[in-house]
């Protein structure tokens, strides 16, 4: 962002000073401004557009090949090679399309700016020649006018590539921060102390996001959470989540022991702390196993 401003400054200072030198090249200068801008804002437009669409099949290719390899086992147990191959492919042939298309119209944009570039130097120097014949302005006011214009011209061509990070970067972020389907919507549970209540519902109605909305993972636009007449935003999330259990759909245990797996829900407990919540879990038999034996004593009779 700073070159980028940089590069504009140094163009605008380039037409001012010019503009004292000489106010007919400034002038023509900035008659032909408008429309190079134009060119640039809808080629600008056209990339935004191509790159979203990039961005979309490089992201389905690679949520496609990482599920493969990682169920690589299941793809060939059934014999889906074939497949996962053809829909990787289709990815690409998409990909390839798009980016042809891209090369189409960056040859094109790229062009008519080069062209309307050179018209416009050679259209400058002619009429700084008129003045100077006109005896209106002497030849180096003239001249110190087209210099400055030509290192304002030269730091702008320096801002382009990163126009193209900044396409690059708002059509990533289109995918990030795009609208989403609101899950919950007028939802209100009241869920007295020492109660069990169960959420019950299709998947994707909105189960794990209650969870995720109390445990602080995101906050809800509107409406408010309370814990004895508390509203969570105001309390301290490692206070809050220190005094929350969750256990999600797909458990994850880290490298070591059970009973190290048990110790990271509180750090300071004592042996008789963590074999009592193992008792609780029916799992106190297991937690001094390490985690690399746990599916063969599963599969133990």
């Amino acid at each position: 962002m700073g070159h980028f401003l940089s590069s504009f400054a140094t163009f605008f200072s380039g037409v001012l000073i010019a503009a004292i030198c000489c106010w007919e090249v400034a002038l023509l200068t900035l008659l032909v401004v408008p429309l190079i801008l134009v060119i640039g804002a809808t080629y600008t437009n056209k990339m935004n557009t191509i790159s979203a669409a990039k961005m979309l099949f490089l992201s389905d290719a690679a949520s496609m090949l990482e599920q493969t390899i990682t169920q690589i086992k299941t793809v060939f147990a059934f014999v889906g090679e074939s497949t996962a191959i053809k829909s990787f492919s289709g990815c690409m042939e998409k990909q390839i399309l798009i980016s042809k298309g891209e090369a189409l119209i960056k040859g094109v944009g790229t062009g008519m700016l080069q062209s309307v570039s050179f018209c416009s130097w050679a259209l400058i120097i002619w009429v700084g020649a008129v003045v100077v014949a006109a005896k209106k302005s002497n030849g180096g006011d003239v001249l110190a006018a087209i210099m400055c214009i030509l290192f304002g011209a030269i730091a702008i061509t320096h801002a382009a590539p990163d126009m193209q990070i900044f396409n690059q970067a708002m059509a990533a972020g289109f995918e990030i921060f795009q609208a989403r389907q609101k899950i919950l919507q007028g939802f209100s549970l009241s869920i007295p102390a020492g109660k069990m209540v169960a959420l019950v519902g299709s998947s994707g109605c909105g189960k794990s996001t209650v969870i995720s909305l109390v445990t602080r993972f995101y906050d809800p636009s509107k409406g408010e959470i309370l814990v004895d007449n508390n509203n969570i935003k105001d309390m301290d999330l490692k206070f809050l989540r220190k005094n929350l259990a969750a256990v999600s759909q797909e458990p994850s245990l880290f490298a070591g022991t059970i009973k190290d797996n048990i110790r990271v829900g509180n750090m300071d407990a004592d042996e008789q702390q963590i074999e009592n919540a193992a008792k609780m879990a029916n799992a106190h038999t297991l937690y001094h196993i390490p985690i690399s034996t746990r599916q063969r004593l599963l599969l133990s009779p």
